[in-house]
């Protein structure tokens, strides 16, 4: 079975990885060659733990045009230099290399809303390109996301870091209420039974797989997926199928 990753981050934490472990390109096609990944999405962490544009500039230059690697763009309300205009930014990113957006709103230094008044703009430029994006559950007030995404109802968000609580009441009723979510499952949020519920409810065309590198044992998620009791189809369709479908309607043009 192929999988595509949603879910991993190179470069160094505040404090070192065990064993000496460095979360670079070479390390990251290592592992995903290990555990048989075909593609992934890779966020840099200078995005959210230093400031966006540092972290841009170093998913750009440290994630080589390797067609196996997805680069990640951190987008602010703001937009970025030298024009600060959002719809700009959005317009820029297949042109810079980079296929996925990734919004962090509750950043440590300079937190935003999602609400129109603050991140409409950038909200409507990402959902008129149908442009896959990234956000972590820790880090979006879900009132903010819920009303950003029934605002914007094609615009396709990846919800990573899913609590590992089982039937989680936000996520299990945002996931029912905004069509245009897609839970992201990993090592972080697997238990007994949990992956199999989640489908029952939202159907198994709007789950995706990510491993969580370099946090997380990538394969376990791997293992998780293959012995959760669905249907080969359904694996089939969380591990690759659902994202390059989210990855296709992406408009770049």
């Amino acid at each position: 079975m192929n999988f595509i990753d949603c879910d991993c981050l190179i470069g160094q934490p505040p404090a070192p990885l065990h064993n000496g472990l460095r979360a670079d390109q070479d390390d990251l096609l290592a592992e995903m060659d290990r555990i048989g990944v075909e593609r992934a999405i890779v966020r840099h962490r200078l995005c959210a733990g230093y400031e966006p544009r540092t972290g841009n500039h170093a998913c750009r230059t440290e994630i080589a045009d390797h067609p196996r690697l997805l680069r990640t763009r951190m987008i602010c309300p703001e937009g970025e230099r030298p024009d600060f205009d959002p719809d700009a930014a959005v317009d820029r990113m297949a042109a810079d290399g980079f296929t996925v957006a990734w919004v962090h709103p509750k950043a440590d230094q300079n937190p935003y809303s999602l609400q129109s008044w603050c991140a409409g703009r950038m909200l409507a430029a990402l959902e008129r390109r149908r442009i896959p994006t990234l956000v972590q559950f820790d880090t979006v007030d879900p009132d903010q996301l819920h009303q950003a995404l029934k605002d914007h109802p094609r615009w396709p968000v990846i919800l990573l870091m899913v609590p590992r609580l089982g039937r989680h009441r936000l996520i299990w009723a945002l996931a029912q209420d905004c069509p245009n979510l897609h839970p992201c499952f990993n090592a972080a949020s697997s238990i007994l039974d949990g992956l199999a519920d989640l489908c029952k409810t939202i159907g198994p065309h709007r789950i995706v797989w990510g491993s969580g590198y370099p946090d997380s044992e990538p394969g376990s998620a791997v293992a998780n997926l293959a012995w959760s009791g669905l249907a080969r189809p359904d694996q089939e369709l969380i591990a690759h199928a659902n994202v390059q479908r989210l990855l296709a309607e992406a408009r770049h043009d």
